[in-house]
């Protein structure tokens, strides 16, 4: 049997017992409030023993669940943040989640060499691109194709809007400001000063340099006069991109 003194006004009350169990600490006075339920007998307060058991249970108890919730929210956090990126990135366009543009070539694949006859020493004229996973409210295409390892600076290759949304832009678009066949489109001028694609041309000796493919998925068609540039047509789409996606090939000379 525990004895504490009320007419010291149970200073019993001011010491802590310290029950840690997992960074919890549980004082006397939980203790003292729980004894209420049990014997008051005289001026002081008795209290059986097993209310301090059970006011250390209590605590371990709570220990541990507070474990098993820290365990729980923990697990939920690695598993957001592994799925985050185990899936494809997406964009956020109108309250809804797309998954964005996969975009592929039967010339070569990401971050290859581009075969001769897509440069300045073959034909020179564009690679086949293959779009995938295009989302059904696609209005439009545009196509961007630069070098950021030019020795001037990131050099245009290819400025292309007002496409149809296709999964399939075929190879040797005509070098034209308005294209017909074989897809409908607008082309405006590279950084070379001509109309269409023109491939790497990159100086001998300078390494290898890295092009990107890049497709816009627009939700609007663009008002752009055919002189129009990079700059421009990056201009004209803010605001209207659903997805986008791109391809890297490598080259040098």
């Amino acid at each position: 049997m525990i004895l504490i003194d009320v007419n010291e006004e149970c200073r019993a009350r001011k010491r802590y017992l310290d029950m840690e169990e997992g960074g919890l600490r549980c004082g006397i006075n939980a203790a003292i409030e729980t004894a209420r339920a049990g014997e008051v007998k005289g001026d002081c307060c008795a209290c059986q023993d097993i209310v301090f058991f059970e006011v250390y249970n209590f605590c371990v108890n709570m220990s541990r669940k507070m474990r098993t919730f820290l365990w729980v929210l923990t697990t939920a956090l690695i598993l957001t943040v592994f799925l985050l990126f185990l899936l494809p990135k997406s964009k956020k366009k109108g309250g809804e989640l797309f998954v964005n543009l996969t975009v592929e070539s039967i010339a070569f694949k990401q971050n290859e060499l581009i075969p001769s006859r897509y440069t300045c020493e073959g034909s020179n004229i564009n690679p086949p691109l293959k779009l995938g996973n295009l989302d059904p409210k696609a209005v439009s295409l545009a196509i961007i194709v630069d070098d950021p390892d030019a020795p001037i600076g990131t050099f245009v290759h290819w400025v292309a809007w007002n496409i149809p949304p296709v999964s399939e832009i075929p190879e040797a678009i005509p070098k034209e400001a308005k294209v017909l066949k074989p897809l409908k489109m607008m082309q405006g001028k590279n950084d070379f000063g001509r109309y269409g694609y023109d491939g790497p041309c990159p100086p001998p000796g300078h390494g290898i340099h890295h092009y990107h493919f890049k497709v816009y998925v627009l939700d609007t068609t663009l008002e752009l006069k055919p002189s129009a540039g990079k700059r421009e047509l990056e201009k004209a789409m803010k605001g209207h991109i659903l997805q986008q996606g791109e391809l890297v090939g490598l080259y040098r000379r």
